[in-house]
């Protein structure tokens, strides 16, 4: 065989077992295959390196037709092809999700793929119309070169409208000059800005005095975002002469920055609402209310009355200061009193049309801290107050998946189907509820009342979490079935607009 040794037919391979030495034979014939071998051995060594050689050729060949491959197929590419306008539109949507340390929103970097590429964004104007402004650069070098980088936006951004985002804090009396020419040079072209935003921590008297000659020169500002952190009021008109500011996110502990609320038509709030309530009173426009605040113990001594808010979404606390009459929808999160949302609709008389409790599901479970919620007392004497309502949503904050297991908590649920079934009496609750849709992790099913309820309401949709259907062995109702998270978001996108 090719690889038996040939020591073995030449009948040495005992030598190798022992330390006998080779006859003079023996010797002779070893020293002949050594010489053998040895000849092999250099012309396998040839040949492996002619092989080698041939192998790199092939390799490097390999390669370099790769290359020509990817070459010829970005000259082929479809978005060679694409008109300007297209490849425009996905340099917009790349924008959306760009964000460079520096703080900049402008796409410098799509300039650098090619001159085609280039031209198509610097006469893209609305590429350009972001800019940002922050004043915690580590140098003046910086501060300079972002001076120039804005300079070069605005000049790109040509008549376009302008988003504008101002992040201030205290800086050194030295930088201060550097850092106000940033300021000054957004504040030139007020007159485009259609979004801004300011988020401040100190100095804020200081940086709204950079923003005077903005005062009557805000024709296109739409939208306002102002977080301050800031406890006096700032003596500043700048943005009480803006004839189309309509959206408003105010987040500051009190009515901090004057604006012309009369006109805003959508809010998000936040702050200790009492600081708030008097120029919340003057909203009379306002359709929507987002609110994120803190209000004090015990009755509202102020009430503020709405007439045009049609949708409230935000925290009870607030709601015990408002009065709305033409309320549609409410969402109510972080519902831990709901009697405070039973007297804001008693109180408005509204007719309201759809409503969204979210609870907190330690407060449904009886955790030891807080009481398993009171169907009778809160939730029924809610739905008391809204005879219009059409749809009602009851769920927690956490969204039973489809593969979780949850073990239910026993609080009484069987008080608010009672309550909601139909006897076709003037005492009925929500006679119109055409949709309802029970995910609070109580068992439904701890008696017939749910079943009972659900065929006194033929006509009403109910849907209950997909993640009951393996652990709930209960024939339902025809009017009964489920829904998933997915379904939900789109029930609630589509029905409240606050959200």
């Amino acid at each position: 065989m090719a690889n038996e040794s040939p020591l073995l037919h030449l009948g040495l391979q005992r030598l190798f077992d022992t330390n006998e030495p080779p006859t003079g034979p023996e010797q002779h014939a070893l020293e002949i295959l050594l010489a053998d071998r040895r000849a092999r051995a250099a012309a396998l060594a040839s040949q492996i390196g002619t092989l080698k050689t041939l192998l790199e050729k092939l390799t490097d060949e390999h390669t370099g037709t790769n290359e020509a491959i990817d070459g010829i197929s970005r000259l082929l590419a479809p978005v060679r092809r694409l008109p300007a306008e297209v490849l425009g539109e996905i340099f917009l949507w790349v924008l959306k999700l760009y964000r460079v340390q520096n703080g900049t929103r402008a796409p410098w970097f799509i300039g650098q793929v090619c001159r085609s590429w280039r031209n198509v964004a610097v006469s893209l104007p609305s590429l350009w119309a972001k800019v940002t402004v922050h004043n915690d650069y580590k140098n003046l070098a910086d501060v300079r070169r972002r001076t120039h980088e804005i300079e070069e936006q605005l000049a790109r951004s040509s008549g376009a409208s302008l988003s504008v985002l101002i992040f201030w804090s205290t800086q050194a009396e030295s930088q201060y000059t550097e850092y106000s020419r940033l300021v000054e040079l957004v504040v030139r072209h007020c007159d485009r800005w259609k979004h801004f935003v300011i988020s401040s921590s100190s100095d804020v008297e200081r940086l709204f005095a950079l923003l005077e000659p903005a005062k009557n020169r805000l024709p296109r500002l739409v939208k306002a975002k102002f977080q301050v952190h800031w406890a006096r009021q700032i003596e500043s008109d700048v943005f009480m002469h803006a004839p189309n500011l309509s959206r408003l996110l105010y987040m500051t502990p009190n009515d901090a920055v004057r604006v012309p609320w009369p006109q805003i038509r959508r809010c998000y709030l936040e702050g200790y609402l009492p600081n708030h309530i008097a120029a919340l009173s003057t909203a009379q426009n306002l359709v929507i209310l987002q609110l994120n605040v803190d209000n004090e113990e015990g009755p509202a001594s102020v009430l503020a009355t709405l007439p045009s808010l049609r949708h409230l979404d935000g925290n009870v606390e607030g709601m015990k200061s408002l009065i709305a009459p033409a309320l549609e929808t409410l969402y109510v999160g972080a519902a831990w009193d709901l009697n405070i949302v039973r007297d804001l609709l008693a109180r408005s008389r509204c007719r309201l049309r759809a409503l969204y409790i979210k609870r907190d599901s330690e407060a449904i479970g009886g955790d030891e801290d807080e009481p398993a919620m009171d169907m009778a007392i809160m939730v029924v004497e809610v739905l008391r107050c809204v005879p219009s309502l059409e749809l009602l949503l009851l769920t927690t904050w956490d969204w039973l998946g489809e593969d979780e297991e949850y073990e239910y908590p026993r609080p009484d649920v069987e008080t608010l189907f009672a309550a909601m079934q139909l006897t076709g009496s003037a005492t009925d609750i929500v006679p119109n509820l055409s949709t309802f849709v029970y995910a609070i992790p109580e068992d439904p099913f701890q008696t017939e009342t749910f079943l009972e309820m659900a065929r006194s309401r033929a006509s009403t949709s109910i849907r209950m979490p997909k993640s009951w259907r393996s652990c709930l062995d209960v024939e339902l109702s025809a009017n009964v079935a489920w829904i998933g998270g997915q379904e939900l978001r789109r029930l609630r996108t589509s029905n409240f607009p606050s959200r």
